[in-house]
Order: C-alpha cells, then sequence, then structure tokens
C-alpha cells in the first residue's frame, strides 16, 4: 500500500483511481454499488448530476476499483477531451494493456485488449468537455456508436457528464438508440451519508495509522448544518415544504481538510467545534482559500490572476482549459510572469495541470468546480475595488486641476490688478505732472493773460485738487480784477467814473491828469498842473 497521506480528506483534489483512495472514500457506497450493477448489466450507463457533486471521485475511486476487484476486466477511467479524442482514449487502453500488439484506431484498439483480458469497461469521466471542445459532431461520433453495436465486442462502456450537457448526448442518438435508455443521476450527498463521508475517513485513518482520530458530534451536526442549505419545494398539494439541499462532496472536503490541518498543528487528535468557529465556518473557510491565496499575491501577479480567471471560469460557472500558450495570448501576461503565478496557483489548489493531448502539453483549468462561484466572486471584487481605485486618483487628478486652475486664476488676478494699479499709478502721475504743467502755465501768464492763467488753473484743480491747484486758481482769480494799467507818471492818486459813460478819469501825484475810455486807452492828456494829493479825492 502506498505511503499513509497527511490527511484522511482530499480537499479539492478528486479521489483517485487507486487502492488507498478507495480506502478513504466513504459516503457512496449505495450509488458505488447501484452503477456498477447496472455497468455489468448493460453495454452503455450514463451517469449525470450537477458540477461539484463527486462524479470523478465516485467514478475512480468508487466504480473503478470496484470493478478491479470483482474480475481481471480491464478497466480504463479517461477524462482527456481537448486534442485528439480518439487517440488520447487509444493512449490510455494502452497505458492500461502494455502488452498489446500493433492496431489500427479505436475500435480496433479496444477490441484487442478485450480479446486480451477478456472484457474492458470504458469509464469516460467529464464528458461535457468532449462537447465543449468538439461539439456534437466530433471525432467520436461514429466510433463511440460502431464500439457499442459491434458483436462479439465484450465492452461496457459509462459515460459520465454534468446534468446540463445530456442534451449533448442527441448527437448519438440516431447512431445509438438506447444512448438514454439507462441514466443514473447523481445527487448531492444526503446528511446520512455525509456523516459517512464525515467519520468513515478518521476510523479508517485511525485503523491505517494505529492513532485515534475522532470528531465531536456538535462539529459534525453545524457543519452539515452549513454545507446542506435547506430547499423549499412546492408539493402538488399547494403545501411548502423546507428540505435538505444537500452536501456538495468536494465542498465538505474542503472544509475538512481545512480543519483536519488546523486541528493537528495543535496537537489535537479530535476536529472540535471551537476551532470550527475560530475559523469563520464552513463557507469563510472555502472563501479565505480562494482570496486568501490570490490577495497574498504581489499587485502585478494578483492582476494576472484576475485575467486568467476571466479565461478559464465563464460568467455561468463552467470550467474551460488551456494551455500556458493559450493563456499568454489571451490574458496579455508575459510567459515569464505567467509560469511563476501558475505554478503559485497549482501549489495552492486553485488551478491545475493536466495533459490536454497526445504531443504531452499541458492545460491548465481550475483545481474543482466547486472554486468558480468563488473564483467569480473574488474576480468581482478586485475589478470593483480597481474601479474605485481608478476613480480615487481620477478625482485626485480633478482636485489638482482645479486646485492648478484656481491657483492659475489667483495668479491672473494678482498680475491684473497689479496692472490696474500700475496703470491707475501711471495715470495718476500723468494727472499730478499735467496739473503741475498747467499751474506753471498759470503762474506765468498772470501778468500778460491772467484769462488764460485761470483757465489752466481750473483745469489743474480739476486734474489734482489739492493746496497747490487751489493757491494758483486763487491767485488767478485775483490777476482777473486788472483789465489795463494805465500809467501816468507818480502815484495815481484819483480815479473816477462818470455816473452815465465808460470814461475815466485819473489824476497822479505829479499833476498829470487823464481821461481813459473803458479798454483802457487815453482819450485826453490834460496839462501838467500843480502837484496834487489824495487827500481831496474826485467827487464821483
Amino acid at each position: 500500500m502506498s505511503e499513509l497521506p497527511s490527511s484522511p480528506y482530499k480537499g479539492l483534489a478528486a479521489f483517485g483511481d487507486s487502492a488507498l483512495d478507495a480506502l478513504l472514500f466513504f459516503g457512496r457506497e449505495r450509488e458505488r454499488e447501484a452503477i456498477v450493477s447496472n455497468l455489468l448489466a448493460t453495454k452503455l450507463t450514463v451517469l449525470y448530476g450537477p458540477s461539484g457533486v463527486g462524479k470523478s471521485s465516485l467514478v475512480r475511486a468508487g466504480v473503478a476499483q470496484r470493478l478491479r476487484a470483482i474480475g481481471n476486466a480491464t478497466v480504463v477511467v479517461h477524462d482527456s477531451w481537448v486534442e485528439d479524442p480518439a487517440g488520447a482514449v487509444v493512449a490510455s487502453l494502452r497505458e492500461a494493456c502494455p502488452e498489446l500488439g500493433p492496431t489500427a484506431g479505436l475500435v480496433d484498439t479496444v477490441a484487442a485488449a478485450a480479446q486480451q483480458s477478456g472484457e474492458v469497461y470504458l469509464l469516460f469521466d467529464q464528458f461535457e468537455e468532449y462537447f465543449l471542445y468538439h461539439g456534437s459532431d466530433g471525432p467520436l461520433a461514429d466510433s463511440l456508436p460502431e464500439l457499442l453495436r459491434r458483436p462479439g465486442l465484450r465492452l461496457n462502456m459509462l459515460i459520465s457528464l454534468r446534468g446540463d450537457a445530456v442534451a449533448e448526448l442527441d448527437a448519438f442518438a440516431a447512431r445509438l438508440p438506447g444512448v438514454f435508455g439507462n441514466m443514473l443521476r447523481l445527487d448531492r450527498l444526503d446528511r446520512r451519508s455525509a456523516r459517512s463521508a464525515i467519520t468513515g475517513p478518521l476510523q479508517r485513518y485511525s485503523e491505517l495509522a494505529g492513532a485515534t482520530y475522532t470528531a465531536e458530534t456538535a462539529l459534525i451536526e453545524t457543519l452539515l448544518d452549513e454545507v446542506a442549505p435547506g430547499r423549499v419545494d412546492f408539493s402538488g398539494a399547494g403545501e411548502v415544504m423546507l428540505t435538505d439541499g444537500g452536501v456538495e462532496a468536494p465542498y465538505l472536503q474542503l472544509v475538512l481538510e481545512r480543519l483536519w490541518s488546523e486541528e493537528t498543528a495543535d496537537g489535537s487528535h479530535e476536529l472540535r467545534l471551537a476551532s470550527f468557529r475560530r475559523l469563520g465556518g464552513a463557507e469563510q473557510i472555502v472563501r479565505d482559500h480562494v482570496h486568501g491565496t490570490l490577495g497574498a499575491l504581489p499587485a502585478a501577479a494578483e492582476d494576472a490572476a484576475a485575467r486568467m480567471v476571466r479565461q478559464l471560469v465563464t460568467p455561468s460557472g463552467a470550467k474551460i482549459s488551456y494551455t500556458a500558450a493559450d493563456l499568454v495570448e489571451y490574458t496579455g501576461v508575459r510567459a515569464a510572469e505567467l509560469a511563476p503565478l501558475l505554478e503559485t496557483l497549482v501549489r495552492e489548489r486553485i488551478v491545475r495541470g493536466v495533459d490536454g493531448s497526445t504531443n504531452g502539453s499541458t492545460r491548465y483549468e481550475i483545481f474543482h468546480d466547486v472554486l468558480a462561484e468563488p473564483l467569480l466572486d473574488w474576480r468581482a471584487e478586485y475589478e470593483l475595488e480597481r474601479a474605485r481605485i481608478a476613480a480615487r486618483r481620477q478625482r485626485r487628478r480633478l482636485l489638482a486641476l482645479v486646485a492648478a486652475a484656481l491657483g492659475a486664476l489667483v495668479v491672473v488676478s494678482a498680475i491684473a490688478a497689479f496692472a490696474l494699479t500700475q496703470r491707475s499709478t501711471a495715470r495718476s502721475e500723468a494727472r499730478r505732472a499735467h496739473a503741475r504743467e498747467l499751474d506753471a502755465q498759470a503762474l506765468g501768464g498772470l501778468s500778460t493773460d491772467p484769462a488764460a492763467s485761470l483757465g489752466s488753473a481750473l483745469t489743474a484743480a480739476e486734474l489734482v485738487p489739492g493746496t497747490q491747484t487751489e493757491d494758483v486758481l486763487r491767485s488767478s482769480l485775483l490777476a482777473m480784477r486788472e483789465r489795463h494799467v494805465l500809467r501816468l507818471g507818480g502815484s495815481i492818486v484819483g480815479a473816477s467814473f462818470p455816473p452815465v459813460g465808460e470814461h475815466l478819469l485819473v489824476a497822479s501825484s505829479n499833476g498829470t491828469a487823464g481821461l481813459y475810455d473803458a479798454n483802457g486807452k487815453r482819450l485826453v492828456k490834460l496839462a501838467h498842473g500843480h502837484k496834487l494829493t489824495n487827500r481831496f479825492p474826485f467827487a464821483s
């Protein structure tokens, strides 16, 4: 027997086609016997069920191992459908029957194997992938019906596929009328079977390890409550019943493996409810497996993982496999960056490598269907967070642009204000200079042209009101009183206008008198007489 594994539970890994895995495989005893009985009795059995129900584990560790235990027949489990499916089945047959001689094609190889061992069982697993990559009219559309109809060929065949792909078998209906005649549906584990899947491996592992491992009853019941959600059924009588929704075996195995790892790390041989609650429960354990692994990646690797998930999981949750070269092409991630990322995700059981063709190239797919929904959730959260980061960056850029614009506006406003101030100052200085110039002109013309001086003084006062312009204006106004200057010699001792008329009689101290008109023109100069004084001024 192979070396004892580190855990009695498989986690997301399917149980393999080995004696040791068969010993640890519990909870599907009834289904295993039903499938084996049908395979022994009929040429073709179709096994179908929802994704993640545990079909692959049942086919490998249950059905294949049981068939080998009851006879010497050649039992081949095959699940590689990407490239040249007929050639890949031939390769699997030759691996199971290494002494086969030369053969020509799939039908001839099966016939040679049946002749050598007496009987052949072909167990085709994950057959929905055949339709995914080759369509309904693929390379096996003729060879499979020929195998099943060939007289004397002791061959029994099992086709295992997801329930949503059963309709694709219509492609074989015309050539193989009985393709839908023997169909078995595999449902999720019921509560009794799920309990057996928990306690059975612990008991068997205890026998193999020579130590006792157990699980608390409270843990078992709480765990089953969480992994078997209720389902609403409607009866024909109009009643609504809440029933057990069943347990996805891989989901249960992943939770148990995580709990086992936690307990054994603490040195405990018992699975405990307290540890289960400390881990956050079943849903949190699966979520942590996906989000914890991907969230711990460096930023560039996390972005590459998000692109890869987009390719490996369809929006509806179906998985697709690609070679590393395909992923480089479809994701835009460089091969040098993709290779270490794939190694990390394979090690953490997020993806797995499968032999996808006869030339030995490796294709990558998500490790199990049960991871599809958590992976899609993670990618949605990752894309949302990226959008939030981009929005925050854009907001910061916009705020920076607004701040820069406001700063520029302030600078421009300051420059404009400074320019206006300078312009106003310049204009004020120009007005003051002009006013000073006018004041000078006014003062300079007081004696010759008082009227012009007064005009200059008024303009200067309007330009720059102030004491200086007021003084000049006052001087100009006073100068406006002197219309003419009469010069007779000596000192003027008297001057008089007549009551009617515009003549002016002026007398000087030297005895001279003169008669002037209103414009200051002397009309008559009287003869020089005695000296006059202003003691007795003229009467009007």
